[in-house]
């Protein structure tokens, strides 16, 4: 009786061990988030985003994200207490290319738009498209921030629309740590009224901010805001169209060691 069992036994071990494999795939979440979504190496070619129109993919290779006449109304990711980003992404140097016509907007003024934390963006055309790619953005305050790194805007039409009321202290348009680098695009940068229309009426806000440098090459630049259309630590500009309006000053220079 013991060897007949231990024979069962042997032959059932034998059996398992003919079975093919099973295969179970790991799913991988990545630090960026697309309206609400977090990318996953599950859904990276084809972020679907509710409401969304158009199309979304991401290159976990090259940390890059792809717009392809997206188009997206709503809440983002809540990344800190009631703020949402409508793009997110931290501990990464993201790139995103555009192609066609591409809109962000957030549902209301709680609803941010870019925010890079602790890594650097860049926005600029798609390689194999000779048409110029372009993306509205037009969110709370700020509506695009980078930390911790810097912003290259590359062949592209950019246009940034803060839209809290303008007796409400806006915040600012572009709000960047680092360096700004912007070449053969056409950039507006607006802290002002849902239209974009006009200079908010209060608050130390600005179309474009950074502590380090703006530089300008074969571009149309535009900036708006209360306090300044541009603040920076220095501005050069080559071959380019550079016009800023403030309610105080139009242009700021920071000089860390003298003050302004």
């Amino acid at each position: 009786m013991k060897k007949r069992i231990l024979s069962v036994l042997i032959t059932l071990v034998m059996l398992i061990g003919m079975l093919p494999t099973a295969v179970f795939a790991v799913e991988t979440t990545y630090d960026i988030w697309v309206g609400g979504v977090q990318v996953t190496s599950a859904n990276k070619d084809n972020i679907v985003v509710p409401g969304a129109t158009g199309t979304a993919s991401f290159d976990p290779g090259t940390n890059t994200l792809t717009l392809d006449n997206f188009s997206y109304t709503g809440e983002g990711y809540n990344f800190a207490g009631n703020a949402g980003a409508l793009i997110y992404s931290t501990g990464i140097d993201l790139k995103i290319v555009l192609k066609g016509t591409n809109t962000l907007a957030g549902a209301d003024m709680y609803q941010e738009g870019i925010i890079i934390e602790n890594g650097s963006l860049t926005i600029a055309n798609s390689d194999a498209d000779d048409v110029m790619g372009s993306l509205k953005l037009t969110a709370g305050y700020p509506v695009i921030c980078v930390e911790n790194g810097s912003l290259s805007v590359e062949n592209v039409n950019l246009t940034v629309i803060n839209t809290l009321s303008p007796t409400g202290n806006p915040g600012d348009a572009i709000f960047v740590n680092g360096n700004i680098l912007i070449s053969n695009s056409d950039v507006t940068a607006i802290s002002g009224d849902s239209n974009g229309d006009d200079i908010p009426e209060e608050g130390a806000t600005f179309g474009i901010i950074t502590m380090g440098s703006i530089s300008v090459a074969n571009s149309t630049v535009s900036a708006t805001g209360y306090a300044a259309g541009i603040w920076a630590g220095s501005l050069s500009v080559a071959n380019s169209t550079v016009t800023a309006a403030g309610n105080l000053l139009a242009m700021a220079y920071i000089n860390t060691d003298e003050g302004l």
